[in-house]
């Protein structure tokens, strides 16, 4: 459309040019002589009534012929503008508003699923169904009963536990007892159904268990062991085996209640040690139980 309008344009200007010549050569040429039909020639002519009506008339054919050829002009450059401007006509003054924010365009992203929290380890429920009563002796001394058999006792002279072995096993239980401080009991109480309690005592220091390295000298055998771990295997009608998986010994109870309770008691005390001295023949004498 652009290029259409300035070809009129153009055509337009061209015709304002032929009018305008037009008019020049009319102005020469349009008089008239009253001998024209007589042979003559043009000659400088002093007649001013003639020379101004043919200057009249060639200034009126020039001045229409300027006149349309800048009408169409103007013509051609109004539509020009408005091809470049979109706008025929009147235009309004534009208002300029501020310029809005730039927002980019949302992209939804699907959230990935929390992971899921690790299984906790499956802790097997034992049946605690048992008391204990602990009780500090403040110290544990030992008796000497016969040639082969001593007995721990309480300050008062009760009786905590009779030991048959010869004198170097008392004596290592002497020095168990004063290097770890064993000066407390724990009585392990279960109930049975026809209402006979049966009883596991237990020796702890300072009312909980002592720490012993798994190199202690004191020692003639270190058991490590898990409370989680441990089984009971029943070995006859009066005999109940607290064992480890690999079938280690810890210790045997008449009933599966007192068994169970024990276990128990070492889950709460966190033990992982037991310690044991034997005699010459290799005999278990003496044992307790640590962290």
């Amino acid at each position: 459309m652009k290029q259409f309008n300035t070809t009129i344009a153009t055509l337009s200007i061209a015709a304002a040019s032929v009018f305008a010549v037009a008019g020049v050569a009319k102005a020469d040429g349009s008089h008239t002589h009253s001998y024209s039909h007589l042979p003559h020639s043009h000659t400088y002519s002093t007649s001013q009534s003639q020379d101004q009506h043919g200057n009249n008339l060639g200034n009126a054919i020039v001045l229409g012929g300027l006149l349309i050829g800048g009408i169409a002009l103007l013509d051609a450059l109004s539509n020009s503008n408005a091809e470049v401007t979109g706008h025929y006509g009147y235009v309004a003054p534009k208002h300029y508003a501020a310029p809005k924010p730039y927002n980019p365009p949302r992209v939804h992203v699907t959230p990935k699923p929390a992971p899921k929290p690790a299984p906790k380890p499956v802790v097997q429920q034992r049946a605690v169904n048992y008391t204990t009563s602990c009780r500090d002796h403040g110290h544990i001394g030992i008796s000497w009963d016969a040639p082969h058999e001593f007995t721990l006792r309480r300050p008062n002279g009760s009786v905590l536990e009779t030991i048959n072995a010869r004198r170097p096993v008392m004596k290592r239980v002497a020095h168990a007892l004063d290097a770890l401080g064993l000066d407390t009991t724990c009585v392990i109480k279960t109930v049975r159904k026809n209402g006979k309690a049966d009883k596991t005592r237990l020796f702890l220091a300072n009312g909980r268990l002592p720490r012993v390295g798994k190199g202690w000298s004191g020692a003639d055998r270190i058991i490590r062991l898990n409370p989680d771990n441990l089984v009971i295997d029943k070995d006859g009608p009066r005999e109940f085996r607290v064992e480890k998986p690999n079938g280690a010994l810890i210790q045997t109870f008449d009933t599966r209640k007192q068994a169970r309770a024990f276990i128990a008691f070492l889950d709460e005390k966190n033990a992982r040690k037991k310690v044991v001295i034997q005699n010459r023949a290799g005999e278990d004498k003496f044992s307790f139980f640590a962290r």
